[in-house]
């Protein structure tokens, strides 16, 4: 039996009602006027009161208060108006108000539907600070659906991405909406996408990831047909959990109706660094992992001079890792970002190191012989180990030395000879 993609949501009315079971709100839903009454008093509870007047919806049948999200601080709200004929018949339409010295004012102009019959403001959501805002508009598209993400910037609401269009035709993509606490990640219901059975619904998540609204993990599916998962959806603040609505499924008899909640992928948690080390040209970066956020870490990422990311090519996972073409003698300031599936994560701690030179080889050097039987070569103080070799009347002899200074001593030599010496290093 068919059935629609929503519970019949005409004239409805909301309630409110205490931890004693009193109701103490009531809103009611009806031609677009969004109304909240609060005239019941439970013993010595304080009342409920009224915040500014009544926002009403533009015209008759427009339908306003269909959504609604708010900020954190409750001083800013979305109201979502799907039936308003702004860009054409039942296009919709989503006004944003900030409370400014006790009275709700239009925060920038309306948000419009894309075209008729798009239903756009079914469902809105909005961060945290109340700066972003995503509104679905489920019948966009031969009903395919889509959601448009707005940032508030000078006082206009800019789309931000691309168009997120649902999967096919006739899947209601937008009927519901959800966004973490920092506008970075979205979950949209599909009531009646046909993944796992006619109209089973699904959801899917999307990250902002440099500007493109990204999708993370697989679609999360209804469980069999008719299900129409997605009918509403809810997320943590950090968009690392959501919950799913599934109304009409029949695990506990027929349309008892479900939810799942779901853990999502987030960005790693920064790494540590705890040592960089300077070679020749180079820094050994040593490093500790942070969590992965439920994704493998999949490379990193490092910064030389606080701003600029360069990723490590080949990719690299284990600690330490090497930079190379730097500059000897120069200092450098270094901070790493881990990476998964999803984004990077924040940046880690910063660490000083200066690439070292090696040490200079020294060249021949030469030595007069005295009138005496005995000269001593004396050589020049060197960190290596090392060996001197001596060339009279061009038959080498040699000797070797591991201290810091070395003498050698020959015997027989006549005086005015000159002996070369030649210091050959082996690096440690």
């Amino acid at each position: 039996m068919w059935r629609p993609p929503w519970p019949e949501d005409w004239g409805m009315t909301v309630r409110q009602v205490n931890r004693w079971g009193v109701l103490v709100a009531l809103a009611t839903l009806l031609v677009g006027v969004v109304n909240v009454v609060s005239p019941v008093h439970v013993q010595a509870v304080a009342t409920i009161n009224q915040v500014g007047v009544d926002i009403d919806g533009e015209a008759a049948g427009d339908l306003s208060g269909v959504s609604v999200a708010m900020s954190g601080d409750g001083s800013r709200i979305a109201i979502g108006a799907n039936s308003n004929d702004g860009t054409g018949i039942d296009a919709g339409h989503v006004r944003v108000y900030t409370l400014i010295n006790g009275t709700w004012t239009q925060t920038g102009a309306d948000i419009d539907g894309e075209a008729a019959r798009d239903y756009s403001g079914k469902s809105v959501a909005m961060s945290g600070d109340g700066s972003r805002i995503a509104i679905g508009a489920y019948g966009n598209g031969s009903s395919a659906g889509h959601v448009r993400i707005y940032t508030l910037i000078s006082g206009t609401w800019t789309q931000t991405g691309t168009d997120i269009d649902g999967e096919a035709a006739f899947d209601n993509s937008g009927y519901s909406v959800a966004m973490s606490g920092d506008g970075s990640r979205i979950a949209i219901g599909a009531t009646t996408n046909d993944g796992t059975g006619i109209d089973a619904g699904h959801v899917r998540v999307y990250t902002l990831i440099n500007g493109t609204w990204t999708q993370t993990g697989v679609d999360i599916d209804g469980e069999v047909a008719t299900d129409t998962s997605g009918v509403s959806v809810a997320m943590s603040g950090d968009g690392s959990r959501i919950a799913i609505g599934a109304p009409y499924n029949d695990g506990n008899g027929s349309d008892a109706g479900h939810v799942r909640v779901y853990g999502v992928p987030t960005v790693p948690v920064a790494p540590t660094i705890t040592s960089v080390v300077g070679t020749n040209g180079s820094l050994s970066v040593t490093f500790a992992s942070g969590a992965d956020g439920g994704s493998p870490i999949t490379n990193y990422k490092y910064s030389i001079d606080g701003t600029n990311y360069i990723a490590l090519n080949p990719a690299t996972t284990s600690s330490p890792f090497i930079i190379s073409g730097l500059t000897n003698a120069t200092f450098y300031s270094v901070t790493i970002k881990a990476v998964n599936i999803v984004g990077d994560s924040l940046h880690s701690n910063t660490v000083g190191g200066t690439p070292v030179a090696p040490a200079a080889i020294v060249e021949p050097s030469t030595t007069t012989v005295s009138a005496t039987t005995t000269t001593t070569i004396a050589a020049v103080d060197i960190s290596s180990s090392k060996k001197v070799v001596v060339s009279k009347n061009e038959l080498p002899q040699t000797g070797s030395d591991s201290f810091p200074l070395v003498a050698l001593a020959m015997g027989l030599l006549s005086a005015g000879l000159v002996v070369t010496t030649r210091k050959r290093f082996t690096r440690r």
